[in-house]
């Protein structure tokens, strides 16, 4: 999960309701759809892009963007009113655009080499990997001067670290190709995040998450578009027409998931919105293994356990910095000084800003 999308679940969570039994189904609903989206997405893609199958992963990227910016443009038309951030920008949309050249660019790569990865690695390996990424999120923050250090901090991403080299060390069929694709992908996905606070934030602009897409999209299909026409193939069309009855359906799920992350945003609590990242990489997980024969073996399950519980302790402590846990922590480090900035004094000013994710959601 994103610094920027938990920081969208802090301030988004919608109006106070009771707790009925009406509203806790209706919030079930919600989530098990964005669960069922995700690993739709997920396994979607790897099955397509087999060898024998379709195996051109910067034509389905482009075409995940491009399903994204139709549907969300037709979305808008309709109902602009769930767009609060498109009426933020009125009469300055184009220079907005430009400032997501640097961003788009970043989303391109990363959509791409996630997929690219997926022609070589396992789901259940990629997962292992992906939770390293508010590692390297942090990491970027704080050389651009967005993060501060603080020792708990330091222990939460040596947790972290620890766990998911257990996990990359426990696989069955490494290979490097798609370790070092996808670790260049999570590079790309973390670069988009922090730029998105830099660049969006300098502007003074706060987006919600469907109109930060409608902004990105369009940018990033162009830019994939001109990668695919670059790397072209004759056997692209055959392929597609091999396989277009499911290439169609999966290029769906993207947009659709982008309106699932913002409904469960709006929906949840910063905690819930946690929980339920994590249940979804388990999700995925347990589905890769039991029902498509992807390996884990037992020191990878220990390592994901141990990383997602890291993940979760790192995310918790930033949407919720005052829970006297947090702060029973911090005191036992010597984290937190008396004049010390804590998460919610940031080192520069954060806008609420939710990039999603379009091959796996957030």
């Amino acid at each position: 999960m994103s610094d920027e999308t938990q920081t969208a679940a802090e301030n988004g969570q919608g109006d106070a309701e009771p707790a009925t039994a009406g509203s806790f189904c209706r919030k079930a609903f919600i989530c098990a759809l964005y669960v069922v989206f995700s690993v739709a997405l997920v396994r979607s893609n790897k099955y397509l892009l087999a060898k024998n199958r379709f195996p051109h992963p910067l034509f389905l990227s482009a075409m995940h963007l491009a399903a994204a910016t139709a549907t969300l443009s037709i979305y808008y038309a309709v109902l602009p009113r769930h767009f609060p951030g498109l009426a933020n920008v009125e009469g300055r949309r184009c220079t907005v655009a430009t400032y997501f050249l640097p961003i788009s660019l970043s989303c391109a790569g990363f959509v791409a080499l996630s997929n690219e990865a997926l022609l070589y690695s396992s789901v259940p390996f990629v997962q292992f990997l992906k939770q390293a990424n508010v590692v390297i999120t942090f990491t970027m923050s704080w050389l651009w001067g967005l993060q501060s250090v603080t020792m708990l901090r330091l222990v939460l991403i040596a947790w972290i670290v620890a766990g998911s080299s257990v996990s990359v060390a426990g696989e069955f069929h490494f290979v490097w190709v798609g370790f070092l694709l996808q670790i260049l992908s999570q590079f790309a996905e973390c670069l988009r995040s922090v730029l998105g606070e830099v660049v969006l934030t300098g502007a003074g602009l706060s987006l919600d998450p469907l109109s930060y897409v409608l902004f990105e999209a369009p940018l990033c299909f162009v830019e994939l578009s001109a990668a695919a026409l670059l790397m072209w193939h004759p056997a692209t069309v055959l392929d597609f027409r091999l396989w277009w009855h499911l290439i169609l359906p999966n290029s769906m799920l993207s947009p659709l998931l982008s309106v699932m992350q913002a409904t469960v945003i709006k929906e949840l609590s910063a905690v819930g919105f946690i929980l339920l990242g994590t249940i979804k990489y388990i999700t995925v997980v347990l589905i890769s293994w039991a029902f498509f024969d992807e390996e884990c073996s037992f020191q990878q399950a220990i390592g994901f356990a141990v990383t997602l519980a890291g993940v979760f302790a790192w995310t918790y402590t930033k949407a919720v910095p005052s829970s006297p846990l947090v702060q029973a922590a911090e005191r036992l480090l010597g984290a937190r000084q008396p004049d010390a900035p804590s998460e919610r004094t940031a080192l520069r000013a954060k806008q609420a800003l939710a990039p999603p994710a379009y091959n796996d959601k957030a």
